[in-house]
């Protein structure tokens, strides 16, 4: 067998992990691992960013408060971002679910749904709002602000999701236990930044986040299947977006792109055992959906291994590249089954432990690419 997928629990000294302990511990050096080669070096601050609500509006029959809200951060406080806030009108504290938007115009299309009926808040902002999307941005408050980083877009925008967390935790609607980050595509990989830095986020939903997301560097394959369709690759995403990362990753272009020491599978298990789940279009064959299948599968292998087996999931959809209801409604019934402990109506795909019994849904099949498996734990 061809091992394209590297063993997650092989040390970089050739020693393989042995406890659950362990690995926790040896994820810190992963997460260096991953600023170095991808992201940037970027500040660790949590809890510095305070916010003040400029407008406030009952929405959805009064059901419902919209609010606009100016966070303030840096040093200095230089740096100003507006975000918004939709969440259920009256007392109690609600799981949240923090989302990067791409532009002004980008809404949740399910928003009543998930507020009015799922009892959840939504808070977001536009990554542009933050730092342009661009290699020369003109607004450079926030690189002015925290100076001597090699941080690109995808670490500062993760960098403001986490600012705006600082806000919403104070809140009394917000459940701390249980908050989400969100994005799609470029906000997918920012979500799953996120997450990985900022353990305050309980769980991470990326949706079409594709290369260098949830999806594969070395296999890759569109709806049907492996070797087919084109797929995202370091070498195109370099070419277009070099600043989205750390220089280092140009390094990895060309013949080269397999040299790169991190995959998809390795930014899924730096989540675990928080719950994380990716949400695919069978048509977006750019995103890479038969590769992030592996990678979901492979990092499977974390999960089990901790013993949280349930907390790792993936859904696919027909359509292309795109933030849809379903995609939405995923993630509520995701929370749903991880925060409430309901059951889901969606056809998500986990390793529920419930499964083991049922002959209908087995996952005894052979995992490609691949011939690692979890250890047995001491």
């Amino acid at each position: 067998m061809e091992e394209k997928v590297s063993n997650l629990f092989l040390k970089k000294d050739g020693s393989m992990i042995a406890s659950p302990g362990e690995w926790m511990e040896y994820r810190a050096q992963w997460k260096e691992i991953l600023e170095e080669n991808l992201y940037g070096t970027f500040p660790r601050e949590a809890g510095t960013a305070g916010g003040r609500i400029t407008e406030s509006s009952l929405v959805y029959g009064a059901k419902a408060v919209r609010e606009t809200v100016e966070l303030r951060f840096g040093r200095e406080k230089q740096v100003c971002l507006p975000a918004e806030i939709l969440r259920p009108e009256g007392g109690g504290k609600y799981p949240v679910i923090l989302w990067n938007r791409h532009c002004q115009e980008d809404r949740c299309p399910v928003e009543e749904e998930l507020v009015c009926g799922h009892g959840f808040v939504l808070a977001s902002f536009v990554r542009g709002d933050l730092v342009e999307d661009a290699a020369e941005p003109e607004d450079k408050s926030l690189l002015e602000a925290y100076p001597g980083y090699t941080w690109g877009r995808i670490a500062q925008w993760a960098f403001g999701m986490s600012r705006l967390l600082d806000y919403v935790a104070q809140q009394e609607y917000c459940d701390r236990r249980y908050v989400t980050a969100c994005g799609h595509s470029r906000g997918g990989k920012t979500a799953l930044c996120a997450a990985i830095y900022d353990e305050r986020f309980a769980m991470c939903h990326a949706n079409g986040s594709g290369c260098l997301g949830a999806g594969s560097l070395r296999i890759f394959g569109g709806h049907f299947g492996y070797g087919f369709g084109v797929c995202e690759t370091i070498t195109r995403i370099q070419e277009v977006f070099p600043y989205w990362w750390a220089a280092k990753l140009a390094e990895y272009t060309g013949e080269k792109e397999s040299e790169m020491p991190a995959d998809g599978h390795i930014l899924r298990a730096l989540i675990a055992p928080r719950p994380v789940i990716t949400t695919e279009g069978c048509g977006d064959d750019w995103s890479n959906p038969y590769g992030t299948q592996i990678m979901w599968r492979a990092a499977q292998e974390i999960y089990d291994f901790l013993g949280c087996r349930d907390r790792n999931a993936i859904h696919y959809r027909e359509g292309g590249h795109g933030f849809q209801s379903l995609d939405w409604r995923t993630l509520a019934d995701f929370m749903e089954m991880q925060f409430r402990n309901k059951k889901v109506h969606t056809n998500l795909v986990s390793f529920r432990s419930e499964e083991e019994t049922e002959e209908a849904c087995g996952w005894k099949w052979e995992r490609p690419f691949y011939s690692w498996r979890a250890p047995e734990k001491r």
